[in-house]
């Protein structure tokens, strides 16, 4: 059956310790970092926020943004005022946003002070009647100082930029801004290189655009594929979602990973070549630093609890 084919089982060959001992280990915090408990639901995480000194609920923690976002719902009971309109692209489509102004925002009991956020509709995140995810904390909000993310232990650790040093035990990469979010070089043997985007908003393992089937045609020979479809900002998609022979990223070579491949207006492609997303299926199985400030990303691996 099709499903059985799908029951994809990543193999590290290069480059990677795993051993108990490390696998039980939590991210150690400095004297002067800020460590944010989040919330784990459907394979997203969360931390409660407040705007302008106000609970309001939750807010996804999202690498694969590169805005602050909030509900029209919760703009309107707040409030708060009308800035402007903007264009936002996800992987629904791309659709009009209006602009408000946050003179406070609160993420986790961390303030990241004045913030301009578009509206967007938020209802496909939350799990009951009662919308409890109001907003989008992106990478433009995120980068402003190192931070890590420990999916495992479900923390988000921000860094003083004065004090902070690069963990001893993780390995460095390359860390690219390519549209105001955080990229590595990734390789699909045999087909090519690609950017990947290091997506804390997506629950999917591995997602290519649609042109990457126009561009290496064999990508999906003899593969177990099925149509599926895939929910975000803006709406829905129809996929194609199969496995992946291998991913190389990290200095590690990844093995039969499921995989999306979408037709989305999001960016497809920069300097020809395929801009391809990692999203929590996988990054749960690290521990992530990114100092945007450097240009530079830390990898830690420490598998997720079941």
């Amino acid at each position: 059956a099709v499903a059985a084919g799908l029951a994809a089982v990543m193999l590290l060959v290069a480059g990677c310790a795993s051993s108990t001992d490390t696998a039980s280990q939590a991210y150690v915090a400095e004297a002067h970092d800020f460590v944010m408990p989040l919330v784990r639901k459907n394979g997203h995480l969360y931390a409660r926020a407040a705007i302008n000194g106000q609970p309001v609920g939750f807010f996804l923690i999202d690498t694969g943004a590169n805005v602050v976002a909030l509900d029209p719902t919760f703009a309107d009971e707040l409030d708060l005022p009308h800035v402007g309109a903007a264009n936002i692209t996800g992987i629904g489509g791309t659709h009009g946003a209006d602009i408000r102004r946050i003179d406070d925002l609160n993420v986790g009991g961390l303030s990241f002070g004045r913030h301009r956020a578009l509206t967007v509709d938020l209802g496909h995140l939350s799990t009951t009647s009662h919308r409890d995810v109001v907003g989008i904390l992106g990478y433009n909000a995120l980068r402003t100082r190192p931070f890590t993310i420990d999916y495992s232990h479900r923390l988000l650790t921000f860094h003083d930029a004065r004090y902070f040093k690069p963990p001893a035990d993780a390995t460095e990469h390359d860390l690219l801004d390519i549209s105001r979010l955080p990229m590595v070089h990734a390789e699909l043997p045999p087909h090519g290189r690609v950017w990947m985007l290091i997506d804390y908003g997506s629950n999917a393992w591995v997602s290519l655009p649609g042109v990457a089937l126009e561009r290496w045609p064999t990508l999906l020979d003899g593969l177990p594929n099925e149509q599926s479809s895939t929910w975000g900002v803006g709406g829905h998609i129809r996929d194609v979602r199969s496995v992946l022979r291998e991913l190389r990223m990290f200095g590690l070579t990844l093995s039969n990973l499921l995989m999306d491949v979408e037709w989305t207006d999001r960016q497809a492609e920069h300097d020809g070549r395929i801009i391809a997303r990692v999203g929590t299926g996988l990054l749960k199985d690290f521990v992530l630093t990114f100092d945007a400030g450097n240009d530079k990303l830390y990898m830690r691996w420490l598998p997720a609890d079941p």
